[in-house]
């Protein structure tokens, strides 16, 4: 009991403190809403939480910049790494500008430089910022007169005599860390010279706090599938010879001229790698950056697909900075569609006939009869040119799948197959849109837009995150139960972790390739996520297109179960550690 009431004190205590630190830093509503968000996600983990949200005050970050210069200077060295950091300045605030060039200053490498572009004389106040911080941090900041007729990071580059270049813009803040993060992840890939590294942003308020819950994840960029225009070049590192070998910015796109910018470096060879901790923040009053001009957006995609040779055609997206890719389908493809089912008449027949309906793809249908009482279920689907295949066994879903593709009689010349829950109905034009991404450089499997009766969100791509629970995988379909007007990320195509087979298309050798559907670890439940993990060791991403869509009748047909076991980090961890031994196991 005298426990208890100790720890219950402790945790009043420190949530008084706690609310007193919003108060002082301007972020009581924030604070606020942090506390509330961790109570009702994370309760068992709440003391922790709290105390990470105050991580940036004053005496960590001291701490911080301390013990990073000391482990920097342990680093063996190594001339490759010396750093430019690149500031162009436009109507700059001097507080704002203050707090950047100090934690500019503040970063750690032995060989570094600050430089600050204007293209118009430096108003008093600015000076005074910038020649306090040269008499604090001698040698470190150079300031330059550009000209107007180009962009100013151009000119600007030309003064750089180092070999990496990090853009920071006037009103943001890097955490002291944050070149030090870059060094030791550049060290560890194979072709630094060719890397370019951006992380994950939080805010900050204009006294310099960390707004709590704050982070916004950039998006892992995967190539040649770019298809929206809000990427920023804030807190990117690159290579000063991957930038001169494009030229720098371009004046072609305008509006759209730094997506143009990563287009261009990938065709240079850029690759390009996400760090996901916020070590780049911006601030919360400042206005955003400006919208991409789609129109231009269109035009560099148009360009870089055809040096690429990819026979894609570009119009505009769902929302308002995106845009949609439609490949060409250069051969002429069949689809074994298979469609297992037990009973379920109306429904089954429902599903067929609206695959019956699909356009411009040939198609041939294997249906799976898991031991229906209702035996007119295969003689009306017979009718209708329908293969049935019978199998008097347990449900196993993998197991029914795979058995499909083994077993037909009629669709052995098909080349893909799509596995349909019998509880989908398709738009004519579905199989057809994911048929023009099977066969796209690096895809191994295609998943679609799947809405509930009503019109909500049933599937838009699935989520993956092995540390929000310390026991099951967190499995998430995006924006489930969003309407379609309130959808944002399931409106793009784009790669996903994952895909459901409720309705996904693989080309059968691939599938084949690592085993099928596993019939032994995941025989009803997470068999799909199982099947994407396989492809993606084999360098096959899953691919999410919103242009193909259907109706979900999601839990119809099979109820819910106890799926824990599937679903834990044991097993996916146990299964890919032995993964070398499962392409063809369990199949034959």
């Amino acid at each position: 009991m005298r426990k208890l009431f100790s720890r219950t004190w402790n945790l009043s205590r420190y949530l008084i403190d706690y609310f007193k630190q919003g108060w002082k830093h301007h972020l009581l509503k924030d604070y606020l809403k942090a506390f509330l968000t961790i109570s009702f996600f994370q309760s068992h983990r709440l003391l922790t939480n709290l105390r990470d949200i105050k991580k940036y005050n004053r005496e960590s970050l001291v701490k911080l910049a301390n013990t990073t210069k000391g482990l920097h200077a342990l680093l063996p060295k190594d001339p490759r790494f010396t750093y430019s950091i690149l500031i162009p300045l436009d109507a700059p605030t001097p507080s704002l500008l203050h707090s950047c060039l100090l934690s500019a200053c503040k970063q750690t490498p032995p060989n570094f430089e600050i430089l600050i572009g204007h293209t118009d004389p430096l108003p008093q106040a600015i000076s005074a910022v910038i020649e306090e911080l040269t008499k604090t941090y001698p040698h470190r900041i150079h300031t330059h007169l550009l000209p107007k007729d180009d962009f100013p990071l151009n000119h600007l580059v030309t003064y750089a005599t180092n070999n990496y270049l990090l853009i920071l813009h006037q009103d943001d803040w890097i955490r002291p860390d944050l070149l030090f993060r870059y060094e030791q992840t550049l060290r560890a890939l194979p072709h630094p010279e060719r890397t370019v590294l951006y992380c994950h942003e939080n805010r900050i308020n204009k006294h310099d706090h960390f707004v709590p819950k704050s982070d916004v994840p950039k998006p892992i960029l995967h190539f040649p599938y770019f298809f929206e225009g809000s990427f920023s070049p804030r807190g990117c590192l690159l290579p000063k010879m991957l930038w001169k070998s494009v030229n720098g910015i371009s004046k072609k796109n305008l509006g759209a001229e730094f997506e143009e910018l990563i287009l261009r470096l990938h065709t240079k060879g850029a690759i390009f790698q996400c760090i996901p901790l916020s070590l780049y923040a911006r601030r919360t009053d400042t206005p955003p950056p400006k919208e991409t001009s789609r129109a231009a957006l269109l035009h560099a995609l148009e360009d870089y697909t055809r040096e690429q040779k990819l026979a894609w055609n570009w119009q505009p997206g769902y929302r308002p900075h995106d845009v949609r890719a439609i490949p060409d389908i250069s051969a002429p493809h069949q689809v074994q569609v298979i469609i297992p089912y037990k009973d379920q008449k109306k429904m089954t027949l429902d599903c067929v006939k609206s695959v019956q309906k699909q356009t411009g793809v040939a198609i041939k249908i294997t249906a799976i009869d898991n031991a229906s009482q209702d035996t007119s279920i295969s003689l009306e689907l017979q009718q209708m040119g329908v293969e049935v295949l019978t199998v008097f066994e347990p449900f196993n879903y993998s197991r029914l799948n795979n058995l499909a593709i083994k077993e037909t009689k009629t669709a052995q010349d098909c080349d893909l197959a799509l596995f349909l829950n019998n509880d989908v109905e398709l738009e004519a034009d579905a199989i057809c849109e994911m048929v023009r991404w099977i066969n796209q450089p690096h895809i191994g499997i295609v998943g679609c837009r799947l809405h509930y009766p009503d019109g909500r969100l049933q599937h838009g791509g699935v989520a993956l995150d092995y540390h929000l629970s310390p026991h099951a995988m967190c499995w998430d379909h995006r924006e489930l139960f969003k309407s379609f007007e309130e959808m944002q990320h399931t409106k793009s195509l784009g790669i996903v972790d994952a895909v459901t087979a409720a309705c996904a298309l693989v080309n059968k050798d691939k599938f084949l390739q690592v085993g099928g559907f596993d019939e032994v670890w995941y025989p009803i439940a997470f068999s799909d996520t199982n099947l994407a993990i396989k492809l993606h060791l084999k360098g096959l991403k899953s691919f999410y297109t919103p242009y193909a869509s259907g109706i979900h009748h999601e839990s119809v047909t099979r109820k819910e179960g106890i799926e824990d076991f599937e679903s834990s980090h044991w097993l996916h961890r146990l299964l890919l550690q032995h993964q070398h031994q499962l392409p063809t196991r369990y199949f034959h």
